[in-house]
């Protein structure tokens, strides 16, 4: 796998929280090879191929404009 990838799941809670492989939690487990499987978001989970696309789809505006 490229080491320089930015996939995988992305969250928004005040921040862009990202998770390459996989989330763990009590309630649910997210995994990398079963990401076509999930009906999204999962508990604010979403997958997204780049940070660029997580960050357009889940961060308000005013936080992009904070961010650059």
């Amino acid at each position: 796998m490229d080491t320089q990838t930015t996939s995988g799941f992305y969250a928004y809670q005040g921040e862009l929280l990202f998770a390459p492989n996989y989330v763990l939690n009590k309630h649910f487990e997210l995994w990398r090879e079963h990401k076509d499987t999930y009906t999204y978001p999962v508990h604010g989970w979403t997958w997204f191929d780049s940070e660029e696309e997580a960050s357009a789809a889940l961060v308000p505006p005013q936080q992009e404009e904070e961010q650059e």
